[in-house]
C-alpha cells in the first residue's frame, strides 16, 4: 500500500493493481488504501496473472529482490508492460565495489537485526532474512546487463554507496 499511495500522489485518478503472493500482505495494503480504488491480486513476478502489454507502468518498492528467478520475473514484467511503458524499481542493491559490498553485507547481516531487536520487538527475526536476500542479489552492473535483455532503455541510480537502487527501465523488448 505504501507504493500505491506514492503512485496516487503522481497519478491521482489512476486505478492501480497491487500484487503480492501473500493474502495477508494484500489485506494490509487494502486497509492502508481503503478509501481509494485499488485492486489486489495474488501472484508472483515469475508468472504474472495479466495479459500481454496491459500496463503503462509497473512500480515496485522493496519487492523485486524477492523474485525467486529474476530473469523469469523480468521476462514477465516486460511482457505486461506496454510499448514505451516504464518499469520503476526501488530496492536494496549489491554494489560492484567489493569493499562496499562487504560493508553493506555486514549492515544487513548484523546491524539491521540488532537494531530490529530493540525497535521491532518480537518481530526482529523477520529482518534477518534481508541478509539472505542480499546475498542472492546480482551486483548492480550485472543487474543492469540483465535488464538490458528485456528493456531498451535502462537507467540506474544508486544510493547508500550502491546499497540502494532506483531503477528505471523503458520500452520493453517484446
Amino acid at each position: 500500500g505504501v507504493m500505491t499511495e506514492a503512485w496516487w500522489r503522481v497519478y491521482p485518478s489512476s486505478k492501480p493493481i497491487m500484487l503480492d503472493a501473500l493474502r495477508e500482505m494484500l489485506e494490509v495494503a487494502h486497509r492502508r488504501v481503503s478509501d481509494k480504488a485499488a485492486t489486489g491480486v495474488r501472484g508472483v513476478f515469475e508468472a504474472l496473472p495479466f495479459r500481454d502489454s496491459c500496463f503503462d507502468g509497473v512500480m515496485m518498492g522493496f519487492s523485486f529482490r524477492d523474485a525467486q528467478n529474476m530473469r523469469a520475473a523480468l521476462s514477465e514484467l516486460s511482457r505486461v508492460t506496454r510499448d514505451h511503458g516504464t518499469l520503476l524499481v526501488v530496492d536494496i542493491a549489491k554494489p560492484d565495489n567489493a569493499i562496499t559490498r562487504w560493508l553493506i553485507g555486514v549492515y544487513w547481516r548484523l546491524i539491521v537485526p540488532a537494531v530490529a531487536f530493540f525497535v521491532a520487538g518480537r518481530y526482529w527475526k523477520h529482518y534477518r532474512v534481508l541478509y539472505t536476500t542480499y546475498k542472492r542479489l546480482p551486483k548492480n552492473s550485472d543487474l543492469r546487463s540483465l535488464l538490458g535483455e528485456y528493456y531498451w532503455d535502462v537507467f540506474i541510480e544508486t544510493h547508500m554507496g550502491g546499497g540502494q537502487i532506483i531503477l528505471i527501465a523503458r520500452n520493453p523488448k517484446h
